[in-house]
This record gives structure tokens, C-alpha cells and sequence, in this order.
């Protein structure tokens, strides 16, 4: 049996366990969605940042029908595709308007 990697589709195929296929779909898809944003430091910190912003206005609950953690980094990782060289600051108020209007849309 040759070494796979968690990236491999094939590692896919031989999962039987559903819980498993799940998670190993969060994994893949994370990796996926940072390998897209330009610049990781910044999604991380934008990030941190928005979850913050969530929790402080209390709609950072995925039970309950608002933002969850994978939501809040697509929607981050938007953010900074959008904006690949701009500074933090501007991309969290980015981000504060762009999450404001798609909860306002959403609520």
C-alpha cells in the first residue's frame, strides 16, 4: 500500500466511516481555502478579529442558525482575495460591513 496524504482524493475512497469522510472533508477544505488567500498572517489575524466581532454581538453560533467558525473564514477569505494588498485595517472594516450586510440579508 502506497503512503497517502490527507489531500488525496484516493484516502477518500477507502473511508467507509461517514464521521470520518467529515472530518477529513473539514481538513481538506481549510487547507484548500488558505491555499487560496495571498496572504496567510493577515487571514489569520482578520480572522481572529472577525470571530471576535461575532462572538461580541452575539451571533457566533452555528446551533442556533448564525455564522460558524467555516462560514466567518469563507467569508474572511473573501475578504482578503478581494483585497490582497491592502492593509489589515482596512480589510477588518471591510469585513465588518461585508458580515453587517450578509446578517442583515440573512436575518
Amino acid at each position: 500500500m502506497k503512503d497517502l496524504k490527507l489531500e488525496d482524493d484516493e484516502l477518500i475512497r477507502l473511508l467507509t466511516n461517514e464521521s470520518s469522510i467529515y472530518a477529513l472533508a473539514g481538513y481538506r477544505s481549510s487547507k484548500y481555502q488558505i491555499s487560496l488567500v495571498p496572504t496567510h498572517k493577515e487571514f489569520t489575524a482578520l480572522l481572529k478579529g472577525v470571530k471576535i466581532w461575532a462572538k461580541n454581538r452575539l451571533i457566533y453560533a452555528g446551533i442556533f442558525g448564525y455564522f460558524n467558525g467555516a462560514t466567518l473564514s469563507v467569508m474572511t477569505a473573501k475578504i482578503c482575495t478581494l483585497f490582497p494588498h491592502a492593509p489589515l485595517s482596512l480589510c477588518a472594516i471591510c469585513a465588518n460591513k461585508k458580515h453587517s450586510v450578509v446578517y442583515g440579508l440573512l436575518g
